[in-house]
């Protein structure tokens, strides 16, 4: 007796991203043309995911994913420059250390040429 053949499921959840997911990229967007007379959330449109290399279905629009990036990009350019102006008051920092320790060096050679002048001077 033969056995009988698995149907492929149009889409199930996967572990490793863990969203429903579609096999083909006509397979999401025939999901997305099904859901669009429903209520709640629709699906705009499918992508691709890196993940798990499947199709998935957002309801994140165009002009949602340019506002999306567009903070993502302010916060980013806020870190910069957060990052930057340590950096350069490390920097800052260590010059200023770095000019005490010669300004110490050179304090340490007067006092060290005076001592021998006063053990000169006595003998």
């Amino acid at each position: 007796m033969n056995k009988p053949k698995k149907i492929l499921k149009l889409f199930e959840t996967k572990n490793v991203c863990k969203k429903v997911y579609f096999a083909t990229k006509a397979a999401a967007d025939y999901h997305i043309k099904k859901k669009s007379g429903e209520g709640g959330s629709r699906p705009a449109h499918s992508y691709l995911c890196f993940k798990c290399n499947c199709w998935h279905i957002t309801s994140w629009t165009e002009l949602d994913i340019n506002a999306f990036i567009d903070q993502f990009n302010s916060e980013v350019d806020e870190v910069n420059k957060y990052m930057e102006s340590c950096f350069n008051s490390d920097i800052q920092l260590m010059i200023d250390m770095g000019n005490e320790l010669v300004d110490l060096r050179n304090k340490n050679k007067k006092l060290e040429l005076e001592v021998y002048n006063l053990k000169h001077q006595k003998k």
